[in-house]
């Protein structure tokens, strides 16, 4: 799994089915903080769609963009990659030091957004739905 992520600037971004993770990287976006905010948004107005729109993504080679309410894949790969890890093995990768820095994994059993960033020590859940959890990560774990 390391070797996916030698790039410089990338964002993890996943969905959590008990305890395999689903994922691609967003790549180059250079402002990761607010790809955490649009997903913030899709997972709030368009819940089932996000969810599906990453399992489609492993057919890509990575996600350019991730907005709103929309998801931007670069090129096709294959329809037979498939991105999965175990939960603990991407925890373990969260907490490497020379590991991406940005992750957002929506957890579909506890229906939270899982986070780390540079300005988090350890992974951190943003209940979406609450306002208050979402002013803070807008605040502080940007």
């Amino acid at each position: 799994m390391q070797d996916l992520y030698e790039s410089e600037s990338s964002a993890f971004v996943g969905v959590a089915f008990s305890n395999q993770v689903i994922y691609n990287i967003v790549d180059k976006d250079g402002e990761f903080e607010y790809t955490g905010l649009s997903i913030i948004q899709y997972l709030k107005n368009k819940k089932n769609e996000f969810i599906s729109k990453i399992i489609l993504s492993q057919s890509y080679d990575g996600i350019k963009f991730i907005f709103d309410d929309e998801i931007k894949f670069n090129d096709f790969y294959d329809h037979s990659n498939t991105n999965i890890e175990s939960f603990q093995s991407v925890y373990s990768l969260m907490n490497e030091i020379n590991s991406i820095d940005y992750f957002y994994i929506y957890d579909v059993n506890e229906d939270v957004l899982i986070v780390k960033t540079p300005d988090t020590e350890m992974a951190l859940g943003v209940d979406y739905h609450n306002n208050e959890d979402v002013r803070n990560f807008r605040n502080t774990y940007r």
